[in-house]
């Protein structure tokens, strides 16, 4: 009886820890971005191989409510969002390689945008979800961020 009192203890003190205590500075995902980027090359192999930090910040970024997202400023949503969105097609391109370029994930009828993949508000979406204006410049008229 004690173990069921104790997982919901811990998953409500888990979700009021995460969404109270996200990092603007997304310092995860700057290690991320410190530990598998080179010269403007993403070392999928290695992230691949090494994906933790990766997944934790997924998750961190899963935890945050529509409400808690809502309460911040324009600037902060869209580097969130941003960030959200390159963290999620990493994810996507790490988990499926090797691949030589992003197109080769799924098929011709569900390409990788078509896939839901990017966790966010309890749900899981298609990048394509997202406004135009919330997912990076380079992908506002294909959908594609990485070629």
């Amino acid at each position: 009886m004690a173990r069921p009192l104790i997982w919901v203890l811990a998953l409500g003190w888990m979700e009021a820890v995460s969404a109270e205590a996200f990092d603007h500075g997304h310092t995860r995902w700057a290690s991320v971005l410190s530990a598998h980027l080179r010269e403007a090359t993403v070392d999928y192999a290695g992230l691949k191989a090494a994906p933790a930090n990766l997944t934790a910040y997924l998750d961190e970024v899963a935890w945050v409510s529509r409400e808690e997202f809502g309460a911040w400023t324009q600037p902060r949503q869209l580097a969130f969002l941003f960030n959200l969105y390159n963290a999620a097609t990493l994810d996507l391109v790490s988990r499926n390689y090797p691949v030589k370029s992003i197109k080769e994930i799924g098929s011709f009828l569900r390409g990788p945008w078509k896939q839901e993949f990017v966790r966010l508000w309890g749900e899981t979406k298609t990048p394509l979800a997202f406004p135009p204006r919330t997912r990076p410049p380079s992908s506002r008229d294909t959908g594609m961020s990485a070629r």
